[in-house]
């Protein structure tokens, strides 16, 4: 039969723990938790993965309409104002949606294919769903030896800096200076900043 895989991720659960600290982390999960039961059926199956990652098991799965009704439901519960600590929260999550038995035949292969659902989520404005396409795939493998070939330039001094100038318009002279960095791959060749600063920012790349 078919049935349906929703992962749920808290967003900015990390900035709850720091805030208020863990219990009121742990207090957020455990209404996380009766929140999600609250709004599925006796027989869908809950259960937390790790962190602050949920996932939801639905069978009996005729339309992906369905999903969505029960996708939507899930965010609004979850984006409504809770107490934690004496402090009233609101907290919102992502979920990414795989479906069996077309997005994977196994286990793994569908928590892998939510998960990059879920990703797309977050990167879209979080507090939203995403199914799982195959083009996610093919895009995470893309982001992978981007990031790879990235970290080759780098020891091979393929970056380069570049200055911007600033002009006042009224005298003609240079007020100012933006420093750039491109990247001319010996591969890819002129790589556009806006493919690879975002990656560099997110690994950590940026620094060296």
């Amino acid at each position: 039969e078919t049935l349906g895989i929703l992962l749920v991720d808290l967003d900015r659960f990390k900035n709850i723990n720091e805030n208020l600290g863990y219990d009121a982390g742990d207090d957020l999960l455990r209404l996380t938790a009766d929140n999600l039961r609250a709004q599925l059926r006796e027989k869908d199956v809950v259960a937390r993965l790790s962190g602050d990652e949920f996932v939801v098991v639905l069978d009996d799965v005729r339309r992906k309409s369905d999903l969505e009704v029960v996708a939507q439901k899930l965010l609004n519960r979850l984006s409504l104002p809770v107490k934690l600590q004496g402090h009233s929260i609101t907290s919102t999550a992502s979920i990414g949606i795989s479906v069996f038995p077309a997005d994977g035949e196994n286990i793994d292969q569908l928590l892998k294919h939510a998960d990059l659902a879920m990703h797309k989520a977050k990167a879209r404005g979080k507090n939203r769903f995403e199914f799982y396409e195959e083009a996610l795939h093919n895009q995470a493998i893309n982001y992978l030896l981007l990031e790879n070939d990235l970290r080759r330039a780098i020891e091979q001094n393929e970056i380069t800096l570049h200055y911007q100038p600033q002009i006042n318009l009224n005298t003609g002279r240079i007020v100012r200076l933006e420093a750039l960095v491109r990247w001319n791959s010996k591969d890819r060749g002129m790589v556009p900043p806006m493919h690879f600063i975002p990656l560099a920012e997110e690994t950590g790349l940026i620094e060296p």
